[in-house]
């Protein structure tokens, strides 16, 4: 059997799902406020002072301490259903379907966060191996459960989910220097849909 490992945002989709969930799904009040406080974190992002694995966690701090959790994945449902399948890479479709067709195990394998992932991977019959957020009581903490899923987390994740030895050929599917360490665990490697060596 073969292992097929699927970055999300920017690879399976032409977009950044992350950002657009936080613009879709956030209270209005807690948006106003969100612009000033988290502006010195967006601006340094944008002009790469600050790196997106340490970003995200940031925002989605801001924006979902205590909020009630099902009513945040209920909107990660429908932004699932009606959002992403606008944004989706038709390559990466028709790949994800090659990979099945060949009875391949295939992962995704995203910083992005589960509200919306969860069901989206369901939805296609695709594991998932993503950011979490936390959640106490049914109510989200605003932290992350355990790391950021980018960079070397998602070869931590990898590993602790499955032995990539048991696999004849492992392919991976990245779109920026987040998925490098993926992409190193590879036999094919795929950089925006290039061939890399």
């Amino acid at each position: 059997m073969n292992l097929a490992l699927f970055d999300f945002d920017g690879t399976i989709t032409t977009a950044d799902t992350f950002t657009e969930f936080i613009k879709q799904t956030t209270p209005k009040r807690r948006k106003i406020i969100g612009k000033l406080a988290l502006a010195p974190i967006i601006v340094g992002y944008k002009l790469g002072l600050i790196p997106a694995h340490k970003a995200r966690p940031k925002v989605a701090h801001f924006v979902f301490k205590g909020r009630n959790e099902t009513e945040v994945f209920e909107e990660g449902k429908r932004f699932a259903d009606h959002y992403i399948s606008t944004v989706l890479r038709q390559e990466a479709i028709e790949r994800i379907q090659w990979h099945k067709d060949n009875a391949d195990r295939i992962v995704v394998v995203s910083a992005s966060i589960n509200p919306y992932l969860t069901h989206w991977c369901e939805q296609h019959d695709l594991e998932l191996l993503c950011s979490k957020l936390e959640v106490k009581n049914g109510i989200l903490t605003g932290n992350y459960f355990g790391a950021d899923c980018s960079r070397h987390e998602k070869v931590n994740r990898i590993n602790a989910l499955l032995n990539v030895s048991d696999f004849n050929t492992i392919y991976a599917y990245g779109d920026t220097d987040e998925d490098n360490e993926m992409l190193a665990i590879a036999d094919e490697k795929f950089f925006q849909w290039r061939k890399i060596n």
